[in-house]
C-alpha cells in the first residue's frame, strides 16, 4: 500500500501516525471573538496568570516538555484509557483506548483502529467491531516505505519543537505543575494539531500519559484518561490487539 494513501486512512481513523487528532481541526467555524491573526496569548487559559513570554523562557519550557514527551513515547507499559469525544452539539462518543509499548514495538488501539509498530513493521489495522479489547475481524496492512520507529519519534519531536519554539511560538507552553502542561494557540490558523488549547499530564513514576485534553475550534473536545498502567509487557499483549 502506498504510504500517502495510508496516511490519509490514518487521518480518517482519527489516530494518525504520530499526532492523532490533527484532523479534527480541519472543520468548523472560528469563534466570533477569536483573537486576530498573529495575536499573542499573554495569559494561561487555565491559570489566567500573566506569562513570561520571552523566547528564553519558552525555550526552557520546550526542552522540559519535549523531555516528558520523549519519556512517554519510550516508556515500557500497557495503558488502558477511557476516551470521551464531545461534539459541539453536546453528543459524545466514548471508547476504551489500549496502548502497548516497549523496546520491541508500539501499538495503539482506539475507535476500532490500530496503528503503530509491530516489531520493526509499521502497521495500520482495522476491526469489524468497535470494541478495543476484541481481536476478531482485525485486518492489518504493513506500511511499506514508512519511517522506522526511531525516525518517526525523531520526526514527531521535531514537529512539536517547531510548534512550541518561535517568536512567537504557534503554541504557548505553560507548566501547570511538575507533571502537567498547557498549550495555548497563539495565532488564528487551521494548522493547529493540538486545537485551540490542550493539556497533557504525565505520570511521574512510569512516564506514561496520565491524561490529555484537546479543545478544537469546531467545538470538539477530546479527553483521554488512563485507568490502568502495567509496566510489564509481554508478546501476548501485542497479539491480544492484532491477533496472531
Amino acid at each position: 500500500m502506498r504510504f500517502g494513501l495510508v496516511v490519509a486512512l490514518c487521518l480518517l481513523l482519527g489516530i494518525g501516525l504520530g499526532i492523532g487528532a490533527a484532523v479534527l481541526t480541519s472543520s468548523g467555524d472560528s469563534s466570533a471573538d477569536a483573537p486576530p491573526p498573529n495575536s499573542v496569548v499573554e495569559t494561561g487559559a487555565q491559570t489566567g496568570e500573566l506569562l513570561d513570554t520571552s523566547r528564553q523562557n519558552q525555550q526552557r519550557l520546550a526542552e522540559e516538555f519535549l523531555t516528558d514527551w520523549h519519556g512517554f513515547r519510550s516508556a515500557t507499559a500497557v495503558v488502558v484509557s477511557s476516551v470521551i469525544r464531545t461534539r459541539s452539539d453536546g453528543t459524545t462518543l466514548e471508547d476504551t483506548q489500549v496502548l502497548v509499548q516497549d523496546e520491541t514495538g508500539r501499538l495503539l488501539r482506539s475507535f476500532a483502529g490500530i496503528e503503530g509498530y509491530n516489531g520493526e513493521d509499521a502497521v495500520l489495522c482495522s476491526s469489524v467491531t468497535g470494541d478495543a479489547t476484541e481481536v476478531e475481524g482485525v485486518t492489518c496492512q504493513t506500511l511499506d516505505g514508512a519511517p522506522t520507529r526511531a525516525a518517526a519519534l525523531t520526526r514527531e519531536l521535531d514537529t512539536i519543537s517547531g510548534l512550541v519554539i518561535g517568536d512567537p511560538p504557534r503554541y504557548r507552553l505553560i507548566q501547570l505543575d511538575d507533571d502537567c502542561w498547557e498549550l495555548v494557540l497563539t495565532t488564528q490558523t487551521l494548522d493547529a494539531p493540538y486545537g485551540d488549547r490542550s493539556e497533557f499530564c504525565f505520570d511521574a513514576t512510569t512516564g506514561t500519559m496520565a491524561r490529555s485534553l484537546k479543545e478544537f475550534s469546531n467545538g470538539i473536545v477530546e479527553t483521554v484518561e488512563a485507568e490502568s498502567v502495567r509496566t510489564v509487557v509481554t508478546p501476548e499483549d501485542f497479539s491480544s490487539l492484532i491477533g496472531g
